[in-house]
């Protein structure tokens, strides 16, 4: 075969392996037990930032804030007169005192309970897609369960572990090049970072994180990639 010279760019490159993570990643926990009531998202669905996805019934929370907002007002009322009484000197002092405690110690009790009942609307943490559902209408969730998992996908992040002799030549800001096996060897650009500061004593490594450029939505978290950092 015969072709013609031309002047070009000889690459030098680091390459390596990774699995392509999202920056935002988490799992929905319940923070309050009950029966679920309705689930409003499926797997796939994108939802926006604090999104309403499900609800828990919440009939015997609401009851629960009810007494407290009952207990609160009747001490509130009590505290006000005490004030009166106090101002004009017909109260002892340890005795109000104890009162204004006391009224603290409800208003924290109904603040607990409002919020023990706002759990049981359960809501996106940030936007993103919904790529996991344990629940279902019906089902009983105890606190602590695993309800729903929401990802964001923009921007991919790929960390390869690169050894510690290759540290003075990786920086923040070089190209990179990530191949997936997935699609047939496609590649995508790519960029680092970040350069971790520390090198793991027990690997001889250090960790090198890349944002993956992917416009057209192809890639998909946990994807198997090989990735070449250009240095020279």
């Amino acid at each position: 075969e015969v072709v013609a010279p031309a002047r070009r760019d000889m690459l030098a490159t680091y390459t390596g392996t990774a699995t392509l993570e999202a920056e935002a990643d988490a799992d929905i926990i319940a923070k309050v037990g009950g029966e679920v009531l309705s689930v409003l998202v499926e797997e796939g669905d994108r939802v926006k930032n604090n999104q309403l996805l499900a609800r828990l019934d919440d009939r015997q929370l609401r009851l629960q804030a009810a007494q407290a907002r009952a207990t609160l007002a009747k001490a509130q009322r009590d505290y006000a007169r005490q004030v009166e009484l106090h101002d004009k000197g017909l109260v002892a002092r340890g005795a109000f005192e104890g009162l204004k405690f006391d009224l603290d110690n409800l208003q924290a009790a109904h603040d607990l309970a409002r919020l023990s009942l706002s759990h049981t609307e359960i809501r996106a943490p940030f936007a993103g897609i919904i790529t996991q559902r344990h629940i279902r209408v019906g089902q009983t969730v105890q606190a602590g369960a695993s309800m729903l998992r929401v990802t964001d996908p923009t921007p991919l992040k790929a960390s390869v572990f690169v050894p510690e002799r290759e540290l003075a030549r990786l920086q923040i800001g070089q190209r990179a090049g990530v191949q997936i096996d997935a699609l047939a060897g496609k590649q995508f650009p790519a960029t680092v970072t970040l350069v971790a500061p520390i090198v793991d004593a027990a690997t001889a490594t250090f960790k090198v994180t890349l944002e993956v450029d992917d416009a057209g939505g192809e890639l998909k978290p946990g994807m198997f990639a090989r990735v070449g950092i250009v240095f020279d």
